[in-house]
């Protein structure tokens, strides 16, 4: 019981040479420090940008750099999909007091 199933694929391996569940690779990890995290949330934007650029170039051929700009800067401001922030939930005033 247990030989190739789902269960059996994410226990954590008891011999050498098993592969290890998910999660214990990533508990062994070294932490990043709060710094390192900060630089790779800026990567991230960056790259997702860049990814926004590349699809609006490949929407609208002929479009310019600046029209570009404007769609990319447009989209930002809007943020279609997360019109109250990016988690779901209830809205709730901002500062939280008490």
């Amino acid at each position: 019981r247990g030989r190739g199933t789902c269960a059996s694929a994410f226990r954590p391996a008891s011999r050498p040479g098993r592969r290890r569940h998910y999660n214990s690779v990533v508990d062994d990890a070294p932490a990043e420090s709060p710094a390192e995290r900060m630089r790779i949330a800026f990567e991230l934007h960056e790259l997702a940008e860049a990814m926004l650029r590349q699809g609006w170039v490949r929407r609208h051929p002929g479009a310019g750099a600046e029209e570009v700009e404007a769609a990319v800067s447009a989209w930002l401001a809007r943020r279609p999909g997360a019109d109250h922030g990016d988690c779901e939930g209830k809205l709730v005033p901002w500062p939280r007091n008490g």
